[in-house]
């Protein structure tokens, strides 16, 4: 008998919600070019936005949060391990759950150092 065995890839493939340098038209989006953009989203006002100088930063504040906007993208599994890379993941930008106003549960890039001098960028990083 004669068989075959077929290779099977399975892309992983993870909801991101951006909110600052890799959205379209920042200066980092280069390097989610080629995904696939879902659309424009906002999260659970539990989220606060700071500028960090050239990048803002994001972090949970359920006590004083608000609803943060940005955009979901469908990242696979090669360019999600460089981003880690380039965020250092998990030291300063941890990626991990974060839940979105339409209840939606995805995956972001909250940062890990204090902001306590940092200024608040409200809801939108322009």
């Amino acid at each position: 008998m004669n068989t075959r065995r077929h290779d099977i890839i399975v892309s992983m493939k993870t909801i991101l919600f951006v909110y600052g340098s890799l959205k379209k038209n920042k200066a980092r989006h280069r390097l989610i070019e080629g995904q696939k953009f879902i659309g424009i989203s906002e999260t659970k006002p539990i989220y606060r936005l700071y500028n960090n100088g050239t990048f803002p930063v994001m972090v949970e504040d359920e006590k004083n949060g608000i609803s943060i906007k940005g955009e979901l993208w469908e990242i696979e599994e090669n360019c999600l391990n460089f981003l880690d890379f380039v965020e250092v993941h998990p030291w300063y930008f941890k990626r991990t759950e974060i839940q979105l106003s339409d209840g939606f549960i995805v995956q972001a890039y909250l940062f890990q150092e204090s902001v306590d001098k940092l200024e608040d960028c409200g809801e939108v990083w322009e």
